[in-house]
């Protein structure tokens, strides 16, 4: 597999294991995709009527875990994406001068 090719939505999280054992590694993409369907999971299981008040807590903490991880995340891809920009108006300003 590429190493830009995404190993997509991860639904079944042994699916999504077994899927970056073959890859060899995760990107970021990777990471943030699985880490949106935990968040999806997490907030059906919250809504539930079905769901009693511990279970509803604990899926309450996994949020807040899954936001602590995410987050340095979030900020690397920022960075990296106004790394980009900038360089890219470096070299507009260089090619006009």
């Amino acid at each position: 597999m590429a190493e830009s090719e995404e190993i997509g939505s991860p639904g079944n999280p042994r699916e999504f294991v077994e899927k970056a054992k073959l890859k060899g590694r995760l990107s970021r993409a990777d990471l943030l995709d699985y880490a949106s369907s935990v968040f999806q999971l997490s907030f059906e299981k919250i809504y539930a009527r079905n769901t009693s008040a511990p279970d509803k807590l604990a899926w309450a903490r996994i949020i807040t875990g899954m936001t602590a991880a995410v987050s340095p995340i979030l900020r690397d891809t920022e960075l990296d994406d106004l790394k980009k920009d900038v360089e890219s108006i470096k070299q507009r300003i260089f090619e006009k001068g």
